[in-house]
Protein backbone atom coordinates (compact mmCIF):
# COMPACT_ATOMS: atom_id res chain seq x y z
CA UNK A 1 0.00 0.00 0.00
CA UNK A 2 2.64 2.67 1.00
CA UNK A 3 4.33 2.43 -2.52
CA UNK A 4 2.07 5.17 -3.35
CA UNK A 5 3.57 7.44 -0.48
CA UNK A 6 6.18 7.56 -3.54
CA UNK A 7 4.13 9.49 -5.96
CA UNK A 8 5.30 13.09 -5.30
CA UNK A 9 1.85 14.57 -6.33
CA UNK A 10 -0.34 12.31 -4.29
CA UNK A 11 1.79 13.30 -1.19
CA UNK A 12 1.46 17.02 -2.25
CA UNK A 13 -2.90 16.28 -2.31
CA UNK A 14 -2.51 14.42 0.84
CA UNK A 15 -0.54 16.71 2.66
CA UNK A 16 -2.67 19.94 1.69
CA UNK A 17 -6.03 18.43 2.34
CA UNK A 18 -4.79 17.34 5.54
CA UNK A 19 -3.07 20.17 7.11
CA UNK A 20 -6.20 22.37 5.86
CA UNK A 21 -8.56 19.35 7.44
CA UNK A 22 -6.51 20.00 10.46
CA UNK A 23 -7.54 23.84 10.33
CA UNK A 24 -11.10 23.40 9.49
CA UNK A 25 -11.52 21.15 12.15
CA UNK A 26 -9.56 23.57 14.95
CA UNK A 27 -12.51 26.17 12.91
CA UNK A 28 -15.14 24.58 13.45
CA UNK A 29 -14.88 24.19 16.95
CA UNK A 30 -13.81 27.28 17.75
CA UNK A 31 -16.41 29.05 15.29
CA UNK A 32 -19.45 27.50 16.66
CA UNK A 33 -17.79 28.56 20.37
CA UNK A 34 -17.07 32.37 19.12
CA UNK A 35 -20.52 32.68 17.49
CA UNK A 36 -22.08 31.64 21.12
CA UNK A 37 -20.19 34.14 22.74
CA UNK A 38 -20.21 36.80 20.84
CA UNK A 39 -24.28 36.60 20.29
CA UNK A 40 -25.34 34.82 23.43
CA UNK A 41 -27.92 32.65 21.80
CA UNK A 42 -28.05 29.19 21.39
CA UNK A 43 -30.76 30.03 18.64
CA UNK A 44 -28.40 31.63 16.18
CA UNK A 45 -25.40 29.45 16.68
CA UNK A 46 -28.01 26.76 15.60
CA UNK A 47 -29.27 29.01 12.47
CA UNK A 48 -25.86 29.67 12.03
CA UNK A 49 -24.64 25.67 11.52
CA UNK A 50 -27.66 25.25 9.60
CA UNK A 51 -26.62 28.32 6.56
CA UNK A 52 -23.45 26.71 7.11
CA UNK A 53 -24.98 23.41 5.69
CA UNK A 54 -27.28 25.03 2.92
CA UNK A 55 -24.66 25.53 0.27
CA UNK A 56 -24.00 21.45 -0.16
CA UNK A 57 -26.94 21.22 -2.14
CA UNK A 58 -26.69 23.48 -4.44
CA UNK A 59 -22.66 24.23 -4.74
CA UNK A 60 -21.83 20.50 -4.77
CA UNK A 61 -23.28 20.13 -8.33
CA UNK A 62 -22.30 23.33 -9.50
CA UNK A 63 -18.71 22.53 -8.25
CA UNK A 64 -18.67 19.74 -9.74
CA UNK A 65 -19.59 21.08 -12.78
CA UNK A 66 -16.70 23.18 -12.79
CA UNK A 67 -15.06 20.68 -11.94
CA UNK A 68 -15.47 18.95 -15.47
CA UNK A 69 -14.95 21.86 -17.44
CA UNK A 70 -11.86 23.82 -15.92
CA UNK A 71 -8.49 23.21 -14.55
CA UNK A 72 -9.53 21.08 -11.00
CA UNK A 73 -5.91 22.26 -9.95
CA UNK A 74 -6.66 25.82 -10.42
CA UNK A 75 -10.35 25.61 -8.82
CA UNK A 76 -8.78 24.62 -5.71
CA UNK A 77 -6.26 26.94 -5.16
CA UNK A 78 -8.63 29.85 -6.08
CA UNK A 79 -10.76 28.23 -3.40
CA UNK A 80 -7.85 27.80 -0.80
CA UNK A 81 -6.88 31.46 -1.46
CA UNK A 82 -10.43 32.52 -0.87
CA UNK A 83 -11.04 30.97 2.04
CA UNK A 84 -7.72 31.95 4.02
CA UNK A 85 -8.61 35.70 2.99
CA UNK A 86 -12.68 35.17 4.15
CA UNK A 87 -11.79 33.26 7.51
CA UNK A 88 -9.81 36.44 9.03
CA UNK A 89 -12.59 38.28 8.62
CA UNK A 90 -14.58 36.89 11.81
CA UNK A 91 -11.17 38.81 13.45
CA UNK A 92 -12.38 42.14 12.40
CA UNK A 93 -16.54 42.05 12.22
CA UNK A 94 -18.57 41.46 14.99
CA UNK A 95 -21.77 41.88 12.66
CA UNK A 96 -24.58 39.09 12.38
CA UNK A 97 -24.95 39.48 9.35
CA UNK A 98 -21.33 39.66 8.20
CA UNK A 99 -20.78 36.46 9.88
CA UNK A 100 -23.86 34.78 7.98
CA UNK A 101 -22.21 35.74 4.89
CA UNK A 102 -18.04 34.66 5.26
CA UNK A 103 -19.97 31.44 6.41
CA UNK A 104 -21.91 30.62 3.62
CA UNK A 105 -19.46 31.97 1.20
CA UNK A 106 -16.55 29.45 2.77
CA UNK A 107 -19.09 27.03 3.12
CA UNK A 108 -19.84 27.09 -0.60
CA UNK A 109 -16.00 27.88 -1.32
CA UNK A 110 -15.33 23.77 0.60
CA UNK A 111 -17.58 22.43 -1.50
CA UNK A 112 -16.36 23.46 -4.83
CA UNK A 113 -12.93 22.75 -3.67
CA UNK A 114 -14.20 18.90 -2.30
CA UNK A 115 -15.55 18.02 -5.99
CA UNK A 116 -12.50 19.67 -7.32
CA UNK A 117 -10.00 17.37 -4.94
CA UNK A 118 -12.16 14.10 -5.79
CA UNK A 119 -11.99 14.54 -9.09
CA UNK A 120 -8.51 15.15 -9.32
CA UNK A 121 -7.11 12.17 -7.65
CA UNK A 122 -7.19 9.68 -10.83
CA UNK A 123 -5.46 12.36 -12.55
CA UNK A 124 -2.77 11.95 -10.28
CA UNK A 125 -2.41 8.34 -9.87
CA UNK A 126 -2.75 5.30 -11.41
CA UNK A 127 -6.09 3.67 -11.95
CA UNK A 128 -5.06 0.10 -9.99
CA UNK A 129 -3.82 2.82 -7.12
CA UNK A 130 -7.04 5.10 -6.44
CA UNK A 131 -8.11 2.22 -3.61
CA UNK A 132 -4.99 2.80 -1.80
CA UNK A 133 -5.19 6.10 -2.19
CA UNK A 134 -8.49 6.62 -0.91
CA UNK A 135 -8.00 4.57 2.21
CA UNK A 136 -4.86 6.65 3.33
CA UNK A 137 -6.61 9.02 2.31
CA UNK A 138 -9.67 8.09 4.44
CA UNK A 139 -7.15 6.93 7.17
CA UNK A 140 -5.40 10.27 7.40
CA UNK A 141 -8.82 12.14 7.92
CA UNK A 142 -9.50 10.25 11.44
CA UNK A 143 -6.91 11.19 13.22
CA UNK A 144 -6.63 14.08 12.02
CA UNK A 145 -10.47 14.64 13.05
CA UNK A 146 -9.55 14.02 16.99
CA UNK A 147 -6.62 15.90 17.30
CA UNK A 148 -8.37 19.29 15.35
CA UNK A 149 -11.48 18.78 17.90
CA UNK A 150 -8.62 18.69 21.05
CA UNK A 151 -6.29 21.55 19.49
CA UNK A 152 -9.47 23.54 18.96
CA UNK A 153 -10.42 23.11 22.66
CA UNK A 154 -7.16 24.22 24.08
CA UNK A 155 -6.79 26.73 21.61
CA UNK A 156 -9.98 28.06 22.98
CA UNK A 157 -9.07 27.54 26.48
CA UNK A 158 -5.37 28.97 26.75
CA UNK A 159 -5.59 31.32 23.73
CA UNK A 160 -8.17 33.55 22.15
CA UNK A 161 -10.56 33.19 20.04
CA UNK A 162 -8.35 35.30 16.87
CA UNK A 163 -5.55 32.52 17.17
CA UNK A 164 -8.61 29.93 15.78
CA UNK A 165 -8.81 32.10 12.67
CA UNK A 166 -5.69 32.47 11.89
CA UNK A 167 -4.16 28.98 12.17
CA UNK A 168 -7.36 28.07 9.51
CA UNK A 169 -6.52 30.84 7.18
CA UNK A 170 -2.80 29.98 7.49
CA UNK A 171 -3.81 26.07 6.88
CA UNK A 172 -5.45 26.72 3.20
CA UNK A 173 -2.66 28.82 2.48
CA UNK A 174 -0.14 25.77 3.44
CA UNK A 175 -3.03 23.77 1.20
CA UNK A 176 -2.24 26.07 -1.67
CA UNK A 177 1.25 25.54 -2.24
CA UNK A 178 0.63 22.14 -2.24
CA UNK A 179 -2.07 21.99 -5.09
CA UNK A 180 -0.05 24.55 -6.87
CA UNK A 181 3.20 22.21 -6.88
CA UNK A 182 1.26 19.36 -7.77
CA UNK A 183 1.96 18.02 -11.83
CA UNK A 184 -1.38 16.71 -13.22
CA UNK A 185 -0.21 13.06 -14.94
CA UNK A 186 -3.43 12.84 -16.92
CA UNK A 187 -6.18 15.56 -17.96
CA UNK A 188 -8.43 16.00 -20.42
CA UNK A 189 -8.96 18.95 -22.39
CA UNK A 190 -11.05 21.28 -20.10
CA UNK A 191 -13.48 23.59 -22.69
CA UNK A 192 -15.15 25.77 -20.07
CA UNK A 193 -18.56 26.29 -20.83
CA UNK A 194 -20.40 24.73 -23.72
CA UNK A 195 -23.65 24.69 -25.59
CA UNK A 196 -24.44 21.79 -24.10
CA UNK A 197 -25.50 23.14 -20.55
CA UNK A 198 -25.85 22.48 -17.24
CA UNK A 199 -28.85 20.82 -17.24
CA UNK A 200 -28.20 19.05 -19.96
CA UNK A 201 -24.93 17.66 -18.77
CA UNK A 202 -26.95 16.47 -15.56
CA UNK A 203 -29.27 14.15 -17.83
CA UNK A 204 -26.15 13.08 -19.87
CA UNK A 205 -25.06 12.24 -16.54
CA UNK A 206 -27.72 10.71 -15.00
CA UNK A 207 -28.24 8.95 -18.88
CA UNK A 208 -25.29 7.31 -17.92
CA UNK A 209 -25.59 5.73 -14.04
CA UNK A 210 -28.87 4.43 -15.50
CA UNK A 211 -25.72 2.16 -16.82
CA UNK A 212 -24.02 1.82 -14.00
CA UNK A 213 -26.26 -0.86 -11.10
CA UNK A 214 -23.41 -1.08 -8.95
CA UNK A 215 -22.99 3.19 -8.78
CA UNK A 216 -26.98 3.48 -8.49
CA UNK A 217 -26.58 0.99 -5.39
CA UNK A 218 -23.78 2.72 -3.80
CA UNK A 219 -25.34 6.01 -4.23
CA UNK A 220 -28.62 5.11 -2.92
CA UNK A 221 -27.32 3.08 0.26
CA UNK A 222 -24.99 5.33 0.86
CA UNK A 223 -27.84 7.97 1.01
CA UNK A 224 -29.90 5.88 3.19
CA UNK A 225 -26.76 5.69 5.33
CA UNK A 226 -26.63 9.43 5.59
CA UNK A 227 -30.04 9.21 6.72
CA UNK A 228 -29.39 6.88 9.74
CA UNK A 229 -26.07 9.05 10.06
CA UNK A 230 -28.22 11.94 11.36
CA UNK A 231 -29.81 10.26 13.86
CA UNK A 232 -26.94 8.61 15.00
CA UNK A 233 -24.89 11.48 15.04
CA UNK A 234 -27.65 13.26 17.03
CA UNK A 235 -28.50 10.64 19.43
CA UNK A 236 -24.83 9.88 20.21
CA UNK A 237 -23.75 13.08 22.70
CA UNK A 238 -27.21 12.45 24.58
CA UNK A 239 -26.97 8.92 24.13
CA UNK A 240 -23.39 9.68 26.35
CA UNK A 241 -24.45 11.43 29.47
CA UNK A 242 -26.62 8.55 30.61
CA UNK A 243 -23.40 6.72 30.66
CA UNK A 244 -21.24 6.74 33.99
CA UNK A 245 -18.69 9.69 33.35
CA UNK A 246 -18.54 13.09 34.52
CA UNK A 247 -18.74 16.10 32.16
CA UNK A 248 -20.03 14.29 28.82
CA UNK A 249 -16.34 12.70 28.85
CA UNK A 250 -17.82 9.40 27.45
CA UNK A 251 -19.13 11.44 24.40
CA UNK A 252 -15.29 12.44 24.03
CA UNK A 253 -14.42 8.95 24.16
CA UNK A 254 -16.68 6.93 21.64
CA UNK A 255 -16.36 9.69 19.24
CA UNK A 256 -12.20 8.86 19.61
CA UNK A 257 -12.65 5.05 19.02
CA UNK A 258 -15.03 5.70 15.87
CA UNK A 259 -12.72 7.28 14.44
CA UNK A 260 -9.93 5.07 15.92
CA UNK A 261 -12.53 2.27 14.08
CA UNK A 262 -12.71 4.43 10.90
CA UNK A 263 -8.82 4.29 10.78
CA UNK A 264 -8.87 0.60 10.91
CA UNK A 265 -11.31 0.04 7.96
CA UNK A 266 -9.81 2.39 6.01
CA UNK A 267 -6.88 0.61 6.34
CA UNK A 268 -7.74 -2.90 5.90
CA UNK A 269 -9.83 -2.01 2.58
CA UNK A 270 -7.69 -2.92 0.13
CA UNK A 271 -5.91 -5.78 1.45
CA UNK A 272 -9.60 -7.08 2.34
CA UNK A 273 -10.25 -6.30 -1.78
CA UNK A 274 -7.59 -8.53 -2.57
CA UNK A 275 -7.59 -11.16 -0.65
CA UNK A 276 -11.11 -12.21 -0.48
CA UNK A 277 -12.74 -12.32 -4.20
CA UNK A 278 -16.07 -10.81 -3.43
CA UNK A 279 -18.44 -8.61 -5.75
CA UNK A 280 -17.75 -4.89 -5.20
CA UNK A 281 -21.76 -5.00 -4.41
CA UNK A 282 -21.43 -7.85 -1.63
CA UNK A 283 -18.26 -5.67 -0.26
CA UNK A 284 -19.91 -2.76 0.09
CA UNK A 285 -22.97 -4.05 1.51
CA UNK A 286 -21.17 -6.23 4.43
CA UNK A 287 -19.03 -2.99 5.29
CA UNK A 288 -22.62 -1.03 5.47
CA UNK A 289 -24.10 -3.66 7.77
CA UNK A 290 -21.24 -3.80 10.00
CA UNK A 291 -21.42 0.06 10.18
CA UNK A 292 -25.39 -0.16 11.26
CA UNK A 293 -25.00 -2.86 13.56
CA UNK A 294 -21.85 -1.61 15.07
CA UNK A 295 -23.62 1.66 15.45
CA UNK A 296 -27.52 0.66 16.19
CA UNK A 297 -26.12 -1.61 19.13
CA UNK A 298 -24.05 1.04 20.57
CA UNK A 299 -27.34 3.01 22.05
CA UNK A 300 -28.35 -0.56 23.91
CA UNK A 301 -25.56 -1.04 26.54
CA UNK A 302 -25.99 1.10 29.80
CA UNK A 303 -21.44 0.69 30.17
CA UNK A 304 -18.64 2.52 28.38
CA UNK A 305 -16.64 -0.20 27.41
CA UNK A 306 -19.09 -2.68 25.38
CA UNK A 307 -20.27 0.68 23.63
CA UNK A 308 -16.82 1.24 22.77
CA UNK A 309 -16.35 -2.21 21.29
CA UNK A 310 -20.14 -1.68 19.40
CA UNK A 311 -18.95 1.81 18.04
CA UNK A 312 -15.40 0.57 16.97
CA UNK A 313 -17.34 -1.88 14.90
CA UNK A 314 -19.52 1.09 13.30
CA UNK A 315 -16.25 3.24 12.53
CA UNK A 316 -14.59 -0.02 10.98
CA UNK A 317 -17.82 -0.85 8.78
CA UNK A 318 -18.23 3.59 7.82
CA UNK A 319 -14.37 3.20 6.76
CA UNK A 320 -14.61 0.04 4.83
CA UNK A 321 -17.84 1.45 2.85
CA UNK A 322 -16.20 5.11 2.38
CA UNK A 323 -13.02 3.86 0.59
CA UNK A 324 -15.53 1.47 -1.70
CA UNK A 325 -17.83 4.04 -2.08
CA UNK A 326 -14.99 6.93 -3.63
CA UNK A 327 -13.27 3.98 -5.30
CA UNK A 328 -16.32 2.91 -7.29
CA UNK A 329 -17.02 6.34 -8.06
CA UNK A 330 -13.19 7.53 -9.54
CA UNK A 331 -12.34 4.60 -10.89
CA UNK A 332 -15.83 3.90 -13.36
CA UNK A 333 -16.78 7.16 -14.18
CA UNK A 334 -15.16 8.91 -17.53
CA UNK A 335 -13.27 12.07 -16.82
CA UNK A 336 -15.52 14.10 -18.37
CA UNK A 337 -18.60 13.85 -15.90
CA UNK A 338 -16.63 12.99 -12.83
CA UNK A 339 -16.83 16.00 -11.44
CA UNK A 340 -20.15 15.90 -11.56
CA UNK A 341 -20.96 12.47 -10.24
CA UNK A 342 -19.17 13.03 -7.18
CA UNK A 343 -20.03 16.77 -6.50
CA UNK A 344 -23.46 15.28 -6.51
CA UNK A 345 -22.99 12.33 -4.21
CA UNK A 346 -20.85 14.51 -2.09
CA UNK A 347 -23.71 16.74 -1.87
CA UNK A 348 -26.43 14.11 -1.39
CA UNK A 349 -24.56 12.85 1.62
CA UNK A 350 -24.16 16.09 3.30
CA UNK A 351 -27.65 17.18 2.63
CA UNK A 352 -29.06 13.58 3.90
CA UNK A 353 -26.88 13.83 6.94
CA UNK A 354 -28.16 17.08 7.92
CA UNK A 355 -31.60 16.41 6.98
CA UNK A 356 -31.50 12.84 9.21
CA UNK A 357 -29.88 15.16 12.42
CA UNK A 358 -33.25 17.48 12.47
CA UNK A 359 -35.68 14.96 11.76
CA UNK A 360 -34.36 12.55 14.53
CA UNK A 361 -33.61 15.42 16.68
CA UNK A 362 -37.76 15.98 16.35
CA UNK A 363 -38.50 12.03 17.36
CA UNK A 364 -35.53 11.94 19.95
CA UNK A 365 -37.39 15.10 22.22
CA UNK A 366 -40.64 12.51 21.68
CA UNK A 367 -39.44 9.03 22.15
CA UNK A 368 -36.38 6.99 23.84
CA UNK A 369 -33.04 8.02 21.71
CA UNK A 370 -32.62 3.77 20.57
CA UNK A 371 -36.09 3.93 19.33
CA UNK A 372 -35.10 6.49 16.59
CA UNK A 373 -31.69 4.91 16.44
CA UNK A 374 -33.03 1.28 15.98
CA UNK A 375 -35.17 2.70 13.27
CA UNK A 376 -32.18 4.39 11.11
CA UNK A 377 -30.53 0.74 11.92
CA UNK A 378 -33.30 -1.29 10.43
CA UNK A 379 -33.93 1.40 7.45
CA UNK A 380 -30.30 0.88 6.35
CA UNK A 381 -30.12 -2.74 6.81
CA UNK A 382 -33.38 -3.30 4.65
CA UNK A 383 -31.85 -0.87 1.80
CA UNK A 384 -28.60 -3.58 1.85
CA UNK A 385 -30.80 -6.60 1.72
CA UNK A 386 -32.80 -5.38 -0.97
CA UNK A 387 -29.86 -4.54 -3.04
CA UNK A 388 -28.15 -7.66 -2.09
CA UNK A 389 -30.85 -9.57 -3.44
CA UNK A 390 -31.27 -7.52 -6.45
CA UNK A 391 -27.44 -7.91 -7.60
CA UNK A 392 -28.08 -11.87 -6.53
CA UNK A 393 -31.03 -12.46 -8.70
CA UNK A 394 -29.11 -10.27 -11.85
CA UNK A 395 -25.52 -12.34 -11.75
CA UNK A 396 -28.36 -15.15 -11.29
CA UNK A 397 -29.52 -14.35 -14.83
CA UNK A 398 -26.71 -13.49 -16.30
CA UNK A 399 -25.23 -17.25 -15.66
CA UNK A 400 -28.30 -18.62 -16.83
CA UNK A 401 -27.65 -16.75 -20.69
CA UNK A 402 -24.37 -18.39 -20.65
Amino acid sequence: MYKILLNRNFVLLLTGMTISRLGSGIDFIGLNLYVHHVFGSGKILGTFMMAKMLPAIFFGPLGGYLADHYSRKKIMIICDTLRALLILGYIFTKDLTTFFIIGIITSALDKIYTASSNAILPNIVEKEDLMKANSIMRMASSPTTVIASMAGAVIVSFLNFQWIFIIDSLSFVISTICVTLIIIITQTEKKGSTKEGILEEFRGTIEFLKTQPIMIFLVIVKTIDALGSGAYNMGLPLFAKTLAMSRGAAYGWLVGIWSAGVFFGSLMTDYISKRFKISTETFFGISILIMALGMGLTFHFNSLYPAMISIFLGGIGDGLSNVLFFTVLMKDTPDKMRGKILGTASSMVISTVAFGMGLSGFFIDKYPIRVTTDFATYMILLSVFIGIIYFSFKSKKELERT
